[in-house]
């Protein structure tokens, strides 16, 4: 990837977009995985993820949800089978289940909006291919049915963002204005710090209709998503990806 820089892991991300005034208040709550972290985490929100810091394609995340006061249930991203665990001994569970030789994070669970029952976010594709930062297209990605992350790799389905919107009883075109206005802030501020040309960023709609950054990516898939969604998108942004590693290579 020598046409642009590389991130350094979500953490490092969203202490550098928390540092704007305009996007830090889209930026869930983060903190490094401990005991003590996840269980303060818990007692301020319903939901919490646990993320490897550096990783990609769905895999390795956590759900821990509280049941009441005393229980949880934790379901990995990998399959569908929800575990039943008290929350003294959450910590320890997870414990057993993520690689040792990998930092963890726990961040604020998003309600993300649903479309028939199915939670989505949404890949926003940012392209710099002169002096100015370009929303080149945007797809929906709508989890499996029962699992807790929308990737490809983990059975999610790309769908027009039209479709989703509408799905749910909001001013579409202000929630669409309100994630490209976000894609273009982040891209931005990024930009100041790694150099950048292109950015996958996935964003999610809350159940109350606000728009939340979840991540960015410098080496983001495309293909496969926004070819099922539309030809000339998926060959608008595949031109453009093209024009930039032969122009910046």
């Amino acid at each position: 990837m020598a046409f642009q820089g590389r991130l350094q892991g979500k953490m490092k991300i969203n202490t550098l977009l928390l540092k704007d005034p305009w996007i830090s208040p889209h930026i869930p709550k983060t903190e490094w995985l401990s005991e003590e972290s996840l269980r303060a985490m818990l007692q301020q929100y319903e939901t919490v993820y646990v993320k490897p810091n550096k990783g990609n394609k769905g895999i390795g995340i956590f759900r821990v949800r509280k049941i009441n006061s005393k229980k949880c249930e934790i379901q990995s991203s990998m399959n569908v089978e929800v575990k039943i665990v008290s929350l003294q001994k959450a910590f320890s569970f997870l414990n057993k289940h993520i690689e040792r030789d990998r930092y963890y994070i726990v961040q604020q669970g998003i309600e993300m909006a649903q479309l028939e029952g199915r939670p989505y976010d949404i890949r926003i594709m940012m392209h710099k291919p002169f002096d100015h930062w370009q929303l080149s297209g945007w797809v929906v990605r709508l989890s499996k049915r029962d699992m807790i992350v929308t990737n490809m790799h983990r059975g999610g389905e790309s769908i027009s963002i039209d479709r989703a919107l509408k799905g749910n009883n909001w001013d579409a075109a202000q929630i669409a204005g309100d994630l490209s206005n976000l894609a273009h802030l982040v891209s931005n501020v990024l930009d100041n710090y790694y150099e950048l040309r292109e950015l996958g960023i996935d964003l999610a709609v809350d159940n109350k209709g606000k728009v939340w950054f979840i991540e960015a990516n410098t080496g983001p898939g495309f293909r496969q998503m926004f070819k099922a969604v539309s030809r000339p998108m998926y060959r608008r942004v595949l031109y453009t990806h093209k024009f930039i590693v032969k122009k910046y290579s």
